[in-house]
């Protein structure tokens, strides 16, 4: 049987899935104490559990280690990484058992010049380890919480020593710029993912190769700019936090297993952690005011004004806000060059006296 050193047999049998390739589907296994797969033999009896039922059950995830293997750690999660490092495997960190994930393992066997099973015995085990900590540690490999949202993320230490951070994120890069890392926020109105990846889509000088838009996250590759590029986003209410990785070309060696790790390890909202401060809002942001006397007051949104370095006023609307009293120098020129007044309201022309505003932030 496989199983890591001095893990007892459990007397449990499950039906093998289909998903699992290498193995005959429906036969009986035996499974190990952190859910790795036995020889088939053991009688199954009526009702025996699936993989996953039984796994769960005899080894339920751990919170991560200090290794930085993500939100969760299970050992499928643990070789996964580990084959992430050494430039086997280059799927979603998640513990779940896949051909993709049992194709790296043989693929590390062969390499290694072992029998390609696709499940790797103890020894094999070790060398896997034994071969991912060396990566890791050379481009040094840490969790870290952002000074500024409270997010988990993974950062190579050793390759991004340069640290920034302001009220929109934080950013991590080279000396030389050739790696960047950025975790960026702001508040958005009724966020989703599908416009969130479309906005970053639509970035000047970015060639998408792979997209991934789910309900609650979205993941986007490609070029930037003759640089290779990885984004992940997520949201939670209305605030939105994208962790982005640009990189050279010429480091991508290097850099795809750490995007990988990195990918895993993103917590942009971990629990019990609160940010530094609110979201910043965004740069231009428009409402709609009344002009309520001829001496430049209008009545608007306050929050729509808060923070503006300037307020532009752009012309009638028929669109209006529930507002608070807000005065808008600004709002004199415009009353001069187009004849508003606040009567001219009552005249009968009620759109007159609606004007369009412009909030300008730093």
């Amino acid at each position: 049987m496989n199983r890591t050193a001095a893990a007892p047999i459990q007397q449990m049998c499950f039906t093998l899935p289909k998903s699992i390739a290498g193995f005959t589907t429906g036969t009986c296994h035996e499974i190990d104490a952190v859910g790795n797969i036995g020889d088939p033999g053991c009688r199954c009896h009526a009702g025996a559990g699936t993989y996953e039922a039984v796994r769960r059950r005899i080894a339920p995830p751990r919170r991560a280690d200090a290794r930085g293997y993500g939100q969760g750690h299970d050992p499928g999660r643990a070789i996964q990484s580990d084959l992430a490092w050494t430039g086997h495997y280059n799927g979603a960190i998640n513990g779940e058992v896949s051909e993709r994930m049992v194709n790296a393992i043989k693929a590390f066997q062969k390499d290694n010049r072992g029998r390609q099973t696709g499940v790797l015995n103890p020894q094999e085990r070790g060398l896997l380890a034994t071969a991912a900590k060396k990566p890791r540690d050379n481009v040094g490999w840490k969790i870290v919480s952002d000074p500024t949202t409270g997010a988990k993320l993974g950062i190579p230490g050793r390759l991004v020593p340069q640290q920034a951070s302001d009220a929109d994120g934080s950013k991590w890069q080279s000396v030389t710029g050739t790696i960047q890392i950025l975790l960026t926020r702001r508040k958005e109105e009724a966020p989703s993912t599908a416009p969130l990846a479309e906005a970053e889509r639509k970035l000047p000088g970015r060639k998408i190769d792979y997209s991934a838009v789910k309900p609650d996250f979205f993941v986007l590759s490609g070029l930037q700019n003759q640089k290779k590029f990885y984004i992940r986003g997520q949201f939670r209410n209305s605030e939105v936090r994208i962790l982005t990785i640009l990189y050279d070309q010429a480091t991508e060696g290097v850099m795809e297993p750490v995007v990988i790790a990195m990918s895993s390890a993103f917590d942009p909202f971990p629990a019990q952690t609160q940010a530094a401060g609110p979201p910043p809002r965004k740069k231009v942001e428009y409402a709609s005011g009344i002009v309520v006397s001829t001496d430049g007051a209008i009545v608007t949104d306050g929050q729509a004004v808060e923070g503006c370095q300037s307020v532009v006023v752009a012309g009638p609307t028929p669109a209006a806000t529930q507002a608070v009293q807000a005065s808008a120098d600004a709002v004199r020129s415009f009353v001069t060059a187009h004849g508003v007044t606040a009567d001219s309201g009552k005249a009968g022309d009620a759109k007159a006296s609606i004007v369009r505003l412009i909030c300008l932030r730093k």
